[in-house]
């Protein structure tokens, strides 16, 4: 897996998994969506995380999300 970049440090591939690695080994659900850019054009994201194996609520929620504020169709400008 290639390194991955963080405001121009790069970051191995080992920094940059602990991000997931406490909700993965509790069973704990999570998902992440878009919800917005900055105000440099930057993609944010949305995690929503819920108690052990309540998958569905984590997923009702993400749809309930995406529906309130939908973002499919927005694409930044392309650089080239």
């Amino acid at each position: 897996m290639p390194d991955k970049e963080i405001n121009g440090q790069k970051i191995p591939p080992p920094a940059f998994l602990s991000f997931t690695y406490s909700f993965n080994i509790t069973g704990q659900p999570a998902v992440t969506i878009p919800c917005g850019r900055t105000e440099d054009d930057l993609p944010v994201g949305l995690q929503i995380i819920d108690r052990r194996f309540d998958d569905g609520t984590v997923l009702r929620t993400a749809v309930a999300f995406q529906q309130a504020f939908p973002w499919t169709g927005r694409k930044p400008p392309l650089l080239l």
